[in-house]
């Protein structure tokens, strides 16, 4: 006892909260210090208890100590008490913890299970709606749950501030994480989803309104392709649909962004989407495809269209028209600008729509401006000269629609842009007054929102919320300021203020103001709510406290060890507690008043409080419930208490004398003599005992009863009554089974005895009875009826056997001394009259012999007969049957005997015939009788055989049946033995030993009968080969059924005997092994007792002796478990009264254990902390280490968020992060110097470096943070300095760009002009290489900002700026371009006005020397010669003009280029020096003309008269000659010649009228010719007048001569042949040379008198005669000119003339 009074001391010094690493290891303290104190003060009682049963005398010795140790129980009692109220509290909040962490693990997991776990399938519309739908039912439930989770974290920070338990801060950052996790997931999913069904609806909506679109546009398409291709088309239809295809065009504009809307909706679902992408992305594809289709098929429908339009409508009709649409278009740009003022972003944005179409408009008239700019290059050459005037007007006109054309695409530009940088800037400043309102806005709902909090932390965190909320208005209050000041600002420049901007920010600086209040009045209640939140903890802090107290207090004041005075104290505490219950109901009322204001301050939080309070109050309540109800329980039980006791004494005293009853009875001799009369008083003895039991069993169950009433107490109360009550119980089970086994057993012995004489008197009468009818029938009937007595004498013999078995039978019984004399006087009975029987009845077959000796013979062999049938019948399978058997051949065996006689008698008749007489057929007599002699005697021996089986199986049967009822009843016996002794659990020690020796005696029984038990089982095994199939199942189970009760039983004795002797072992193993764990323990205390050393070299030591010490103390854990499970064992067959003194000893050693294991985890702990000082040194080092690491990359790493809030990130969020590690790097820095000064030099120096790199690694950290804010601040001053720059250079390249789109206009055509605008293009050239350095800033600005990952933080930004970047170069390429263009245009102009003006004098020199040569030809009055000479001067010089033409259209083509290009001066000095040059040509060639004119007629008429001369005279020459020929040379007869003379008279009358022309021609000449001219033609008139005659005259004789039929024909012929020679031969070659003329040409044209030839010949002179045949290209052909007029005489020499000319008579030379 003293050594557990210093353990509790102890105990209650140190604080064991901070080595508290779980909650189960406190319910394990808290368990252990109240049960160690409850065992405490239970063995003070429990001694007190017991004292009072030791001698005064022994008592007086200690009654000074024993006082003072009950003094100090008792205050060892008050202070555990208060520090188990402590650990109570604790724990109750752990467990509060742990109830809410579960709860809210389990809606957590209830949460996520209920999220869908997979996709969509199908992520339509309702799919999506229910989907969402879900989700903020989810996130409704999860916001339901908030306010428990921050009371639930705060209740576990608290509880971490309280003990150490790492696993405890995993479940709290556990639980954060997983809720904040479940949150973002819900959100980003919920956000998802609402995103997708904002796409969807939108996709949805807008692919129907672009499918219906593209479905009926491509339609629409192929109506304008079949409108393209009609070319029957009038000009004002093709305009109809031009019109309606370009509103189709502006359709297909606006739909353009319906249709990026689709594409990227369609592309955001795709990203969004988690199913059926497939079929989006074949959507898209689609629309792609079908909206490029469209786009590819409009060029070429649009270029047919304007084909079909230019196809019909005139260039100069369409430049008139375009001219026309550019002044309305202009008109209505000047009206916008005079009319129109700006007031709003829909206005702006409507004229910026109004002008794109303009300009888009402009684009697709830019077909026609293409078209009639190409129209002037469509002209042929022949046109050249013809539309020369045409063309230059319409190169005019072309330039002036090309630079009208010029300035309103400028101006629409300049008005675009400048209405695009117009609605940026509105929309930009709207912007930031919508971000402003936004965050207004948001604030004013998040003060809504936070007005309610959810517990102190909230609270708490709403002030800090509202000091960041003062932060963030202040900067916003400047923003909006400045913002004011800037459209103050801009309101006086040139940007437009907006009606409803003024009124926006107003409404900005009221809701500020209401901000302000709002913060203001919140913080003002918040810090309300927190004094009151603080009453609250405070109250509810004491009504838990008295809650666990009073529950403490009441729980502690349960016995462990009931006892009558235990119950006396638990009563005096318990009615003390209630007292103070009454008492304490002022703190309720209270926390009530408490917690009504909160609940209207916090309504969020009011379920959470109220519900805490409620179940505090219901603890309350159930601790007073408790607390009376286990007063009254205390009461009641005290009165139980003595009439449990005086009923079990009573039952149990009569339970020993019965006991001692069945001693006597147990003790009767079961093999001595008179047995019969002993048993059956004893049997009766036994009923006796048998009821009384039965009413003692009764009475203990009675009592049972009452111990019901009892509580359920712990295993430590094992020794209660209710254990004694239910050992009395096995006790009186245990006799009562016993006696029913000594029951059974006498009455068993006792119905042996009675079946035995009962067999016995049976056989006696039936043997009298069968003698007395012997007797009868022998003197009655002996002569008139041998087989009657025979039959009877069978009889007799049959009861036989049985007379054996009773025999035997005695043989096992412990017969009484009459019994034994009757079965004797059985046994001579039986034996007198069998013999006297068989006497009687061999006399009776001796007379019959003598007297019947056939009849008898007859008889024996039908005997014989019968033995062979029965011999045939086999052995019985069965007892009844062999039983049956065994009398039947006892009968047979008889009938043997008593025929034998016959049998000899007939052997020897037989015999004595043979000897006598000589029989006829011996051999076949001595046959037969050999073989009947053989048949007896065979009959004979198989009948003994037959027997002697049958008795030995019925032996067996009845030996295997005996035995195997002894050895059942044996089973039997040994069963309820082994029952009873398994009934009662627990023995004494003293019975334990009883019993192994009397189931070892038992043992030695089942020895002895293992030779019975085996016979039994061969005697079966025998059987089973003779026995039928039913009998065989029977023996088979019989064997079966002993073998196995046989093993079992034997099996269970074992057992038993083994059970018990392990007990009895076990017993004396744990008095054994609890002497040594006391010798060990005391060793290991002394230990652990002493002080620990100083020095790290003997800390390591002293850790391993601790090491050594905790080995130790676990296999003394295991020897305590091996104790204790001994001890168990033992509990469960070792009554409680003995096992006490073991579980007594055990826990006072287990007590001394956990003290001692108490100790050296204290000690341990001590080393490991003064050890592990370095190691948790170095961690600290690490973890500081590793932060600042991840500080330096977090500080260094880009973020998703502007520059402003990076920078303002890094000075508040950093900082504030910094400030709080700075605790820990104080801590690291106090525990080096620590380690410092307990350790050697080497460990110090190391120590002072890590410091030293910690403090340097921390002032780089704030240097990383410096240089990282200033690097944004760069960034940020970059960036501001591009969007400064950007928007300067925005305005310059917008007016830089217009400036060089206008169109360069010269005023005059002259050096100086072209000096004036080269001069203006240089000051622009300069203002580009001026802000070419600024372009260039741009650039590298955009380039470091490219490769800024700040300033390029996603994609998106880098894509801005890249596109920024690249529309920037692409504008100032096109600037530089554009300028350089510009100067080269201008120097161009001057070049091409040089080379014109160069052209023009050249051109303008020659065509003055061309008009003085023009002004003077030599045209009248000129000889022919002179003319034709002059004619053919003015037509080289008319070519020479011709040629002077090139030189011209050259000139005109320059000035229409310059025209075209808009190059001309606005003086027209250029138009007028063309005009000039083309109409002095024009005159020129007028002039030249009429000359050629006069002279072409001149020369004409006198040419025409010379080919019409000249035709004549060949005709007449022809003639000529013809006539020779017919008239000389043709062979022919005078009919032919005439014919061929009439066809020349006919020739003539046709040529007389063109022969008189001439002549009348001819004098025509004469009178306008000059008189030279005049002579030569009248001279030419009368040649061929005097070659006329003579030809005629030649005819005329001719024809004279031929008509005249003289006889002289012959030398008529040759006269006229010697005429014909002696004519011209000129006239023959003109004649023929005429008509082979007329026959090649006849087709030319006649001259103005009808007789010149088409083609006029060679020129002759005038002096040229008929006669010359040097002008006639005649050749002579004798074949022709002889004989190809002549007709052949006969057929047959016709081809012969036509081969030898060549080609027949119409040949002529070329």
């Amino acid at each position: 006892m003293a050594e557990l009074v210093d353990i509790g001391k102890e105990k209650l010094a140190h604080d064991h909260l901070q080595e508290t690493k779980s909650k189960v290891a406190l319910q394990a303290q808290i368990q252990n210090h109240k049960l160690f104190f409850q065992k405490l003060v239970a063995d003070m009682l429990l001694i007190q208890t017991y004292s009072n049963k030791i001698l005064p005398s022994l008592l007086q010795k200690k009654e000074t100590f024993w006082a003072e140790q009950i003094k100090e129980v008792k205050l060892l009692e008050e202070k555990s008490h208060q520090c188990g109220i402590k650990l109570q509290s604790l724990l109750q909040k752990w467990e509060e913890f742990d109830e809410n962490y579960t709860s809210l693990e389990k809606d957590l997991e209830i949460l996520v299970s209920t999220l869908p776990s997979v996709s969509l399938v199908e992520e339509t519309e309702e799919r999506l709606m229910e989907r969402i739908s879900f989700y903020q039912q989810i996130k409704r439930n999860i916001d339901e749950k908030h306010a428990r989770l921050y009371q639930t974290l705060n209740e576990g920070k608290q509880l971490v501030a309280s003990v150490s338990c790492p696993e405890l801060e995993g479940q709290i950052a556990k639980l954060e994480e997983q809720w904040l996790a479940l949150n973002k997931k819900i959100d980003h999913e919920l956000h998802r989803l609402q995103t997708l069904l904002k796409h969807l609806l939108s996709y949805t909506r807008d692919s129907d309104q672009l499918t219906k679109w593209l479905e009926s546009s491509q339609q629409t398409l192929n109506y304008w392709k079949e409108q393209s291709l009609n070319v029957s088309q009038d000009l004002d239809t093709v305009r109809s649909n031009i019109n309606n295809f370009f509103e189709f065009s502006k359709e297909l504009d606006g739909k353009s962004s319906l249709k990026a809307a689709v594409v990227s909706t369609g592309n955001q679902l795709l990203h969004l989407k988690e199913a059926d992408a497939a079929t989006l992305r074949a959507a898209l594809a689609q629309f792609e495809q079908k909206w490029t289709m469209l786009i590819t098929q409009l060029p070429d429908v649009q270029e047919k269209l304007h084909q079909l339009q230019m196809e019909k409508l005139p260039s100069r009709k369409a430049i008139t028209e375009m001219i026309s649409w550019m002044n309305s278009v202009e008109h209505q740009i000047a009206d916008e600008d005079s009319e129109r003022s700006l007031s709003s972003a829909s206005q702006v944005k409507n004229l910026l729509q109004k002008y794109k179409e303009f300009r888009m408009e402009m684009d697709y008239k830019q077909w026609i401006v293409d078209f009639v700019n190409q129209s002037l290059l469509q002209l042929s050459t022949c046109d050249v000269e013809s539309k020369r005037y045409e063309r230059t007007e319409f190169a005019e006109h072309l330039g002036e629609m090309n630079r009208q054309w010029q300035r309103v695409h400028g101006t629409l530009n300049r008005k675009i842009q400048h209405l695009e940088q117009l609605l940026e800037s509105i929309t930009e400043n709207e912007n930031k007054i919508q971000i402003l309102n936004n965050w207004m806005e948001a604030q004013e709902e998040r003060l809504k929102t936070l007005q309610k909090p959810a517990s102190v932390i909230s609270v708490q965190k709403m002030l800090l919320d509202c000091q960041d909320i003062e932060n963030q208005l202040a900067i916003k209050s400047k923003a909006l300021d400045e913002l004011r000041q800037s459209y103050l600002t801009l309101e006086s420049g040139t940007m437009p203020l907006l009606e409803d901007t003024a009124f926006r920010i107003d409404g900005l600086f009221q809701k500020r103001s209401s901000v302000i209040n709002q913060v203001n009045e919140l913080k003002t209640s918040m810090q309300s709510v927190l004094q009151e939140w603080k009453v609250y903890d405070k109250l509810y802090e004491e009504v838990m406290m008295m809650t666990i107290r009073f529950w403490y207090s009441m729980e502690h004041s349960k016995p462990v060890v009931l006892s009558l005075e235990a119950l006396r104290c638990q009563v005096q505490n318990l009615q003390s507690l209630q007292d103070e219950a009454e008492n304490s109901e002022g703190s309720w009322e209270k926390l009530q008043e408490v917690i009504g204001k909160l609940k209207d301050r916090c309504p969020s939080v009011a379920e959470i409080i109220e519900e805490k309070c409620q179940d505090m109050h219901a603890r309350w309540a159930q601790v007073n419930q408790d607390l009376a109800d286990q007063l009254q329980k205390a009461q009641s039980l005290l009165q139980l208490w003595k009439a449990c006791n005086s009923a079990h004494a009573e039952a149990a005293a009569r339970l020993e004398q019965q006991e001692a009853k069945y001693q006597e009875l147990e003790n009767i001799n079961m093999s001595g003599n008179n047995l019969a009369e002993i048993l059956t008083p004893a049997l009766q003895d036994v009923k006796e005992l048998q009821h009384d039991v039965q009413k003692t069993k009764e009475a203990f169950l009675q009592n049972s009863t009452l111990l019901d009433r009892l509580p359920q107490l712990p295993e430590s109360s094992t020794h209660m009554p209710r254990s004694t009550q239910l050992h009395s119980l096995q006790r009186a089970s245990y006799l009562e089974k016993m006696l029913l086994v000594k029951a059974n057993e006498f009455e068993f012995v006792l119905s042996q005895f009675k079946d035995f004489g009962d067999h016995l008197e049976s056989l006696k009468g039936l043997i009298m009875h069968e003698e007395e009818n012997l007797d009868k029938l022998y003197h009655q009937e002996k002569e008139e009826n041998p087989d009657l007595f025979l039959n009877h004498v069978l009889a007799l013999t049959a009861q036989s056997p049985d007379v054996e078995h009773l025999n035997e039978v005695s043989l096992k019984l412990p017969l009484s001394d009459i019994a034994i004399k009757t079965l004797q006087n059985t046994n001579r009975q039986w034996i007198r009259a069998t013999a006297t029987a068989l006497e009687r009845c061999s006399e009776l077959q001796g007379i019959g012999l003598n007297e019947k000796f056939l009849y008898c013979c007859e008889k024996w062999v039908q005997f014989l007969e019968k033995i062979e049938e029965t011999l045939k019948v086999n052995l019985a399978d069965s007892l009844p049957a062999l039983l049956e058997q065994q009398k039947t051949y006892e009968v047979l065996e008889a009938e043997v005997s008593i025929n034998q006689t016959v049998a000899d008698s007939y052997v020897s008749q037989c015999l004595q015939l043979l000897d006598t007489t000589e029989l006829e057929e011996r051999p076949e007599f001595i046959s037969k009788f050999t073989k009947l002699k053989d048949q007896w005697q065979n009959a004979t021996q198989s009948i003994r055989q037959r027997k002697s089986d049958i008795n030995g199986l019925v032996g067996q049967w009845r030996y295997f049946t005996t035995s195997a009822e002894n050895l059942f009843r044996f089973l039997t016996d040994t069963y309820h033995l082994l029952s009873a002794v398994k009934s009662q659990d627990c023995y004494s020690l003293h019975q334990t030993r009883r019993l192994i020796r009397e189931l070892k005696s038992k043992e030695i029984h089942f020895q002895r009968r293992q030779t019975t038990f085996e016979l039994t089982l061969e005697a079966g095994e025998k059987l089973l080969n003779t026995a039928n199939l039913e009998t065989k199942e029977l023996i088979e189970k019989k064997i079966s059924q002993l073998r196995d009760n046989w093993r079992d039983t034997e099996l269970h004795v074992g057992e038993l005997i083994k059970q018990l002797q392990n007990n009895v072992e076990t017993w004396d193993q744990c008095e054994k092994k609890i002497k040594e764990l006391k010798s060990r323990l005391q060793v290991l205390k002394a230990q652990s007792r002493d002080p620990l050393p100083e020095l790290h070299e003997d800390l390591h030591r002293e850790k391993e002796l601790i090491k050594e010490l905790e080995k130790s103390l676990g296999n003394w854990t295991q020897n305590l478990k091996e104790l204790h499970t001994m001890k168990t064992d033992l509990t469960q067959h070792i009554l409680v009264e003995d096992v006490m003194v073991l579980e007594e000893q055990t826990e006072h050693l287990h007590r001394q254990w956990e003290d001692l294991c108490l100790r050296v985890a204290i000690r341990k702990q001590e080393i490991e902390d003064r050890l592990n000082s370095w190691i948790v040194f170095n961690e600290k080092n690490k973890e500081l280490c590793t932060w600042l690491v991840q500080m330096e990359n977090k500080v260094l790493q880009t973020a998703d968020i502007s520059i402003e809030e990076m920078i303002e990130k890094l000075q508040k969020d950093c900082i504030e992060e910094i400030n709080l590690f700075s605790e820990n790097k104080l801590q690291l820095k106090q525990m080096g110097d620590q380690l410092m000064e307990a350790s050697n030099k080497a460990r110090a120096a190391e120590i002072e470096d890590k410091l030293h790199r910690v403090s340097d690694h921390w002032q780089h950290l704030f240097d990383v943070i410096g240089s990282r804010v200033k690097k944004l601040k760069e960034t940020f001053a970059f960036i501001q300095q591009l969007d400064k720059n950007m928007s300067n250079l925005r305005t310059w390249l917008a007016r830089i760009e217009s400036e060089l789109s206008k169109p360069v206009v010269y005023d005059v055509c002259d050096d100086q002009e072209i000096q004036k605008r080269l001069a203006e293009q240089q000051d622009l050239q300069r203002d580009i290489e001026q802000h070419s350095a600024g372009v260039e800033s741009v650039f590298n600005i955009c380039d470091v900002l490219l490769h800024d990952s700040d300033a390029c933080a996603n994609e998106t930004e880098c894509d801005s700026l890249q596109q920024t970047t690249r529309s920037l170069d692409r504008r100032w390429r096109n600037i530089c371009a554009m300028s350089m263009e510009r100067r080269m245009k201008i120097e161009e102009t001057w070049r091409l006005w040089q080379k014109f003006l160069d052209d023009y004098s050249r051109f303008e020199d020659w065509l003055k020397s061309a008009e003085r040569t023009a002004a003077y030809p030599n045209s009248s009055e000129v000889l022919y010669t002179n003319a034709k000479e002059e004619l053919k001067r003015f037509e080289a010089f008319q070519r020479q003009i011709h040629e002077r033409l090139t030189q011209l259209e050259l000139i005109n083509k320059q000035y229409r280029r310059l025209a075209r290009e808009n190059r001309t001066d606005t003086a027209s000095r250029l138009k007028q020096m063309v005009h000039e040059g083309n109409q002095r040509w024009d005159n020129l060639q007028k002039r030249v003309t009429a000359v050629l004119r006069r002279l072409r007629h001149f020369t004409n008429q006198r040419e025409e008269f010379e080919g019409t001369r000249e035709s004549i005279l060949v005709w007449l020459t022809e003639m000529d000659l013809q006539l020779t020929n017919v008239e000389h040379f043709s062979e022919s007869d005078a009919d032919d010649k005439m014919r061929q003379l009439n066809g020349f008279q006919q020739e003539i009358t046709l040529n007389t009228n063109k022969i008189d022309q001439l002549i009348v021609f001819g004098e025509q000449l004469i009178q306008k010719s000059e008189p030279l001219d005049a002579v030569l033609i009248e001279d030419e008139l009368e040649e061929m007048h005097r070659y006329c005659q003579e030809v005629f005259g030649r005819v005329s004789r001719f024809h004279r001569r031929l008509t005249s039929h003289a006889p002289g024909l012959e030398e008529e012929k040759e006269a006229s042949e010697n005429e014909t020679d002696m004519e011209d031969p000129r006239e023959i070659q003109a004649d023929s040379w005429r008509k082979r003329r007329e026959s090649e040409e006849p087709s030319c044209p006649q001259s103005l008198c009808h007789l010149v030839p088409p083609a006029p010949g060679p020129e002759r002179s005038g002096c040229e005669t008929p006669v010359s045949v040097d002008s006639i290209p005649l050749e002579w052909d004798h074949t022709g000119d002889v004989g190809g007029s002549s007709s052949h005489e006969d057929d047959e020499e016709g081809p012969y003339y036509s081969a030898l000319s060549g080609n027949g008579p119409g040949l002529q030379s070329p």
